[in-house]
């Protein structure tokens, strides 16, 4: 345990080193009206639970001591797993390092980047420390919800609590690195609206989605894109003024570990670069349909209505999905 709170000392230690300007590149006031880190918070814990064949969200509390034992004492438990060497070669060598470096280092430094702005806009003390604790918080429960499945191994939990989480936040810091993702590898975030069930007491529509359109691909008003997350797809944007116009296709991870799952196709719509509609079929969490209409939808269209968004889905068992928000960071409705 002395071990981890050095190590995160030290990692305070260095928080000043790395300084960040006061543009904003992420955080938008007038289009992130009920984005917060709360919301960011439960979609990291929970983006997992998109696969319900592995995970689920039962014992959520208990289930972070499981992972705090796991983690608290890691060069002990790498020796009771098996040895440093296999401990590199399945987290650093093998094909689950895309995942990590993309979603958990790169994410990151996305959710990271925008929590200093959110921090910024609203004068909150200690931007950095603030932001640190949400996306480590977060990454923390995404962890605890993975203890369900016992092929997810302390390697994991180790490997991206102390290595590919810390770089990200990190990398959030940088601004040239975070200039570079943004304008230059078209990175930005399409999100689920999380819905809390009020008859089970536990969320659905939960994710974190990154999406990348590098800059030197783009065609005219055409723009190659490439989705990560639970869903993994690819497809094309469509700029028509303001608005722009996505088809993307690809799988539905079932299989984590051994990239399985199912065939996924959907819509987006965006406005003036906002997630504002998402229509999805045959997708993560067993949704048969899923349409979430954004805050940004209801803004461009209305004027004036801005906080605002709705969920509405089928799963594959024929349970109805509704979600329904205004002015709060998490949607209020029921799966049944």
């Amino acid at each position: 345990m002395i071990k981890v709170f050095k190590y995160i000392f030290l990692t305070f230690v260095f928080l000043n080193a790395f300084a960040q300007n006061s543009k904003y590149l992420i955080f938008n006031k007038d289009v992130d009206t009920i984005w917060s880190p709360v919301q960011l918070y439960i979609n990291g814990s929970f983006d997992v639970i998109q696969n319900p064949y592995w995970f689920n969200q039962e014992n959520y509390w208990k289930k972070h001591k499981e992972v705090w034992n796991e983690v608290k004492d890691p060069f002990h438990e790498i020796r009771k797993e098996g040895s440093f060497g296999e401990f590199f070669k399945e987290e650093f060598l093998s094909d689950r390092v895309l995942p990590n470096i993309f979603l958990h280092t790169f994410g990151g430094a996305y959710e990271t980047k925008k929590l200093l702005e959110y921090a910024d806009y609203y004068e909150i003390k200690w931007a950095k420390t603030f932001s640190f604790f949400v996306t480590y918080a977060m990454h923390f429960g995404n962890e605890a919800n993975e203890t369900d499945q016992p092929e997810v191994s302390a390697y994991d939990h180790i490997a991206d609590l102390y290595f590919f989480d810390v770089a990200g936040f990190f990398l959030g810091l940088n601004d040239d690195f975070m200039n570079f993702m943004i304008n230059e590898a078209g990175m930005s975030t399409w999100h689920f609206m999380p819905v809390y069930d009020i008859e089970h007491e536990d969320f659905f529509n939960v994710g974190l989605n990154y999406v990348f359109r590098p800059k030197i691909l783009h065609y005219k008003n055409m723009r190659p894109l490439l989705y990560l997350g639970m869903m993994n797809m690819g497809g094309i944007t469509f700029d028509v003024g303001d608005l722009s116009h996505s088809v993307v296709a690809g799988l539905a991870l079932t299989n984590p570990l051994e990239r399985k799952g199912r065939f996924v196709y959907g819509y987006y719509l965006e406005t003036l670069g906002r997630q504002a509609a998402s229509l999805l079929l045959n997708g993560s969490e067993d949704f048969r349909v899923r349409l979430n209409l954004y805050p940004a939808l209801f803004k461009h269209y209305s004027g004036t209505v801005r906080n605002f968004a709705l969920m509405l889905g089928q799963t594959k068992n024929e349970d109805f999905a509704f979600g329904i928000n205004y002015e709060l960071p998490v949607s209020i409705g029921y799966l049944n």
